[in-house]
């Protein structure tokens, strides 16, 4: 059965459920759903991006968590060097005086998603990095976790 309410389609038995975007409430038979409509969805993915988080071009996008990353090492102790090719195998590397460990580090941009975090996993050069950082909007992940 096809329901329409303010303006966007809906499959389903339930109702009840509240769009994330538009705040319609809606009829589904998911009880995971957050959004009415395919439109609702891109639109709160498209609002959710990185680069218009920060306001900037995507291009700017990885200088920005790779200095992020740096930042939140620095405040941890690390010393941090960051790599001024392109094609290095890693973005940054860090070394701590107290203990001693030193990390390759690569960073990737990540998104929150349903199932925890999205990033790109760089799984065709998982031999050139310790340690991948995914810098989120507000927090930085490392995996595996480097404290």
């Amino acid at each position: 059965m096809r329901v329409k309410q303010s303006g966007c389609f809906c499959f389903g038995r339930s109702s009840g459920m509240i769009c994330n975007k538009c705040q319609t409430e809606f009829s589904t038979n998911r009880s995971w759903q957050k959004y009415c409509s395919k439109t609702c969805a891109k639109g709160q993915y498209k609002s959710n991006t990185l680069s218009e988080a920060y306001g900037v071009d995507r291009s700017l996008v990885g200088a920005i968590g790779e200095l992020k990353v740096a930042n939140d090492l620095l405040q941890k102790g690390y010393y941090v060097f960051r790599s001024v090719s392109h094609h290095s195998p890693f973005d940054l590397f860090a070394y701590c005086k107290r203990t001693g460990r030193s990390f390759r580090i690569e960073v990737s941009g990540g998104m929150p998603s349903q199932s925890g975090i999205s990033y790109d996993k760089h799984s065709d050069a998982a031999d050139h990095f310790d340690v991948i950082a995914i810098a989120l909007f507000d927090k930085i992940v490392y995996l595996p976790d480097i404290l």
